[in-house]
């Protein structure tokens, strides 16, 4: 399962530059051209270096000079630990390194939502008064009306009963209306 961050382009941008930098032959004029060389790989799935011990030993014991020109390099060629360390330098620019660049990008989006965050705040609580002012006046009308129907019931013997219409009235009303 793959994490959050595997499809994230500056992650993977930093991983391929720092893989290319301990993993493509070196020119430290060590007879050893790279990590591999002396049991040192990266797992294809991963990205992870992976060691063999033995392997590590046996160079170390045998050409530790060599290992080291591996690392360190020697008059006018430069070791893995200056090219590491170059790659790392580049990533961390603060003007044109990738960290740098996503992190602009980050903080960028993050403005644009803290002000559309601030805009829908505002339409919100415009709604929200539009909404309080409508209920304001249906709540005064309903009051009105209560006053009408106090007032009407007050008037015709307080029933509460509809008023029928007569029978005559209210067919002639029928006729009249077709």
């Amino acid at each position: 399962k793959l994490g959050k961050l595997a499809s994230d382009g500056t992650l993977r941008n930093v991983m391929s530059r720092l893989q290319n930098a301990i993993g493509s032959p070196a020119s430290s004029g060590s007879k050893f051209n790279s990590l591999a060389e002396i049991g040192i790989t990266t797992d294809a799935k991963t990205g992870q270096l992976v060691v063999n011990e033995d392997r590590v030993k046996k160079a170390l014991s045998t050409d530790y000079a060599e290992v080291n020109k591996l690392f360190t390099g020697d008059e006018g060629s430069q070791g893995l630990a200056a090219r590491m360390g170059d790659a790392v330098r580049s990533l961390r620019d603060s003007s044109s390194g990738a960290v740098a660049n996503r992190m602009k990008g980050l903080d960028r989006i993050l403005r644009d939502q803290d002000k559309q965050i601030e805009r829908q705040t505002t339409r919100f609580e415009e709604r929200k008064i539009q909404i309080e002012q409508k209920f304001a006046r249906l709540n005064a009308q309903l009051a009105a009306m209560g006053g009408q129907q106090n007032f009407l019931a007050a008037r015709f013997g307080g029933t509460q009963q509809p008023i029928a219409m007569p029978e005559t009235q209210m067919s002639a009303g029928a006729e009249g209306a077709k």
